[in-house]
């Protein structure tokens, strides 16, 4: 079965405010060979990246594959009875979509099997890294293990690997993302207000306390509470994750004082609001670059999500949880 690359079911027909369910990324298992950085974007001169960590020799990264990378789930995801979607089919039939193209010779992924499974940026460099997916070797499931190692490489199938690797059709339900898009029938709070035009935000650190049930991935790094949960969020010393979908896969670090427009805005099933952006003034503009805004304009208002183009000028675009805007 064929896979394609599109918009998928998103948001207002907004260009890519994907839903989760349209989300399929895998991951492509690497050795390191030489201490490896790992990066939040650009570093140097006046750039807000920072050094994540250096994952040692032996230890192993997860790069990341494109997405999305999906078979549009079209009636098959809702049979009857299943309104959010059923929970024992797949959205995303093919386990090999490509490795995600590198970008000014860095590669996003995550590290595993000796290092903090931080997401970020790695130099794509065989002197660092050697692709270990014909070998032995530990699964790449994903940061939180629930996603999945890809199945083939160049047309090849990976060794069987080590860590109970997941399918597709177990990872990438079709009742993912069910209360995408303010969809109240699915469990989200409430649809909340779709904040076209002028609607800009700068990115900024909530604050935090010290985590008292997680254990942080970095030294500095807080926890928020949301609801009863007192340390559901991670906050960074200097920046929030940009992701795909809501509670779906990262794609890029914002840094705090990076300037976003909001696209369109909603609470999911968790009691989190999200924004769906784009990314206009970056503290890191190589590896999380900025668009000039011009999608927002002209005729783009609530009524007309038609005249709205966002990320038009190849500019980071994505998810972010509101407690990161003042």
């Amino acid at each position: 079965m064929g896979s394609t690359r599109g918009a998928g079911d998103g948001c207002r027909t907004l260009n890519q405010a994907y839903s989760a369910r349209t989300i399929n990324v895998g991951y492509y298992p690497y050795r390191v060979k030489a201490p490896l950085p790992q990066y939040s974007g650009d570093v140097g001169g006046s750039n807000k990246g920072v050094l994540l960590q250096t994952v040692p020799v032996g230890a192993y990264v997860g790069l990341a594959s494109d997405g999305p990378w999906y078979d549009p789930p079209s009636g098959s995801c809702f049979p009857t009875g299943f309104a959010c979607g059923s929970p024992t089919r797949s959205a995303c039939p093919d386990n090999s979509p490509p490795l995600r193209p590198t970008r000014a010779g860095f590669a996003w992924g995550y590290a595993y099997d000796g290092a903090s499974h931080m997401q970020g940026w790695f130099p794509f460099d065989p002197n660092l890294l050697e692709f270990v997916g014909f070998t032995s070797h530990p699964c790449a499931l994903g940061p939180a293990g629930a996603d999945y190692e890809v199945e083939s490489a160049c047309g090849q199938p990976l060794a069987a690997c080590s860590g109970g690797n997941t399918t597709c059709h177990a990872t990438n339900r079709c009742d993912e993302g069910g209360d995408d898009c303010g969809s109240v029938s699915c469990g989200a709070s409430s649809g909340g207000p779709w904040t076209p035009t002028a609607h800009r935000l700068t990115l900024a650190s909530p604050g935090g306390h010290t985590c008292t049930q997680r254990t942080p991935p970095l030294a500095g790094v807080k926890c928020l509470a949301n609801g009863s949960d007192p340390d559901f969020f991670f906050v960074y010393p200097f920046g929030a994750y940009l992701y795909w979908a809501q509670n779906s896969t990262t794609k890029h670090w914002l840094h705090y004082g990076d300037r976003v427009q909001v696209y369109f805005t909603n609470v999911d099933a968790q009691g989190v609001r999200w924004y769906f952006v784009e990314v206009l003034q970056s503290g890191a503009p190589v590896l999380t670059p900025p668009s000039d805004g011009s999608g927002a304009g002209g005729a783009c208002d609530l009524d007309h999500p038609e005249s709205c183009t966002p990320c038009k000028n190849g500019g980071a675009c994505g998810w972010v949880q509101s407690v990161f805007f003042n």
